[in-house]
């Protein structure tokens, strides 16, 4: 066994066997994924737009979005199945950098560009 094993190169064969099937277990799950997700943004864009239509018709909605704040929870849902992200995030930038240096880099870089332009480039 162990001599067509090693003959028949068993081990690679069934390496490439199982990345194969990975492969293709994988691309279904994306397809599947993919037409979720389009089906879920189509139905939270249909509320949208039927709450924004039943209140420019002045109509009671079945679906009720009474709040900002309920709006606001369809739209992020909307926008993480789309991949976007729905909080911005800032970040505080320390300046913990040398103050003569700065100025020193200043400098030099309006030496360069007074050098350019006396040369016309």
């Amino acid at each position: 066994m162990w001599r067509w094993k090693k003959r028949f190169r068993w081990d690679e064969r069934e390496s490439v066997r199982v990345s194969e099937v990975n492969r293709k277990v994988e691309e279904r799950l994306n397809e599947q994924l993919a037409d979720f997700k389009a089906q879920y943004l189509g139905l939270l864009n249909d509320m949208i737009f039927q709450v924004i239509d039943e209140r420019e018709s002045g109509c009671e909605s079945s679906l009720q979005i009474t709040s900002v704040l309920d709006l606001e929870r369809v739209m992020k849902l909307a926008l993480l199945i789309q991949g976007e992200s729905t909080e911005r995030l800032e970040e505080e930038v320390k300046g913990d950098y040398d103050p003569e240096l700065i100025r020193e880099i200043g400098r030099k870089l309006i030496q360069e560009r007074r050098k350019g332009q006396g040369t016309g480039t």
